[in-house]
């Protein structure tokens, strides 16, 4: 049977000494670190992407809607010239049928 062990330190002796004081939840800058990035390029990142995939999915949209008008009037064509054909009798027989 295999067993786990989970070693986890303890508090150290300076952290137990700290009051709710100490551990504020105030701002406090960091010198010399070694990762810098602008907010402002990140937020202007962010949107620009967002506005570009809107944009896109406008452009798709829009293209279907273009697509979707042509169908229809292509169908109305269709259904007013079968309107228009002449009709026959229930009882005559097709031209092609003829001997």
């Amino acid at each position: 049977m295999m067993t786990l062990s989970y070693d986890v330190p303890g508090p150290s002796p300076a952290a137990s000494s700290t009051t709710v004081d100490d551990r504020s939840t105030a701002f406090q800058p960091v010198e010399g670190g070694t990762e810098h990035r602008s907010g402002e390029a990140l937020l202007v990142g962010a949107y620009g992407g967002l506005w570009l995939i809107l944009m896109g999915w406008l452009l798709v949209q829009w293209k279907k809607q273009g697509a979707l008008g042509r169908r229809v009037v292509e169908l109305e064509a269709l259904v007013q010239a079968a309107s228009r054909a002449p009709t026959r009798p229930a009882g005559a027989a097709r031209p092609e049928q003829t001997p």
